[in-house]
């Protein structure tokens, strides 16, 4: 029992957040010059954009056009309708990335974001990429 409780112990800080990168950690990377590390730091942070970009806007489209299957019932088609209001709203917080965004403007958007709001880069990096990125391209 004392050991259980011993490794309960031990495994406990690694288990408070879902977060792997913080704002910090993601902008040192996304500041680093291209030729430095050869590009790896920097190529991990414009990826790590992307990956975002991608996900939530396409998570916004399919909200978007998410419509109520022919022959629903009038349980299910309430149900799709209280879910399409649920997006709707969600929307509002949503990323909707133009047509022809650039990489280099992902990365900028993050960038200038990050050094205007220093005082959130403690956070998790997940969240900040897409309060940058909503605030520049939002669904409303």
């Amino acid at each position: 029992m004392k050991s259980i409780l011993a490794v309960s112990v031990l495994l406990w800080p690694l288990t408070t957040s879902a977060d792997f990168l913080t704002g910090n950690q993601l902008l040192k990377h996304c500041e680093t010059d291209t030729t430095e590390d050869g590009g790896m730091s920097w190529r991990y942070c414009l990826g790590y954009l992307l990956g975002i970009a991608d996900s939530q806007d396409m998570a916004a489209q399919r909200a978007r056009y998410q419509e109520i299957p022919q022959g629903a019932t009038k349980d299910q088609k309430a149900w799709w309708e209280a879910q399409k209001a649920l997006w709707d709203d969600m929307l509002s917080e949503s990323l909707c990335l133009p047509r022809g965004v650039t990489a280099k403007q992902v990365h900028l958007v993050f960038l200038n974001w990050a050094r205007k709001n220093p005082a959130e880069l403690h956070s998790g990096a997940n969240k900040l990429v897409q309060k940058a990125f909503v605030e520049a391209w939002s669904c409303r």
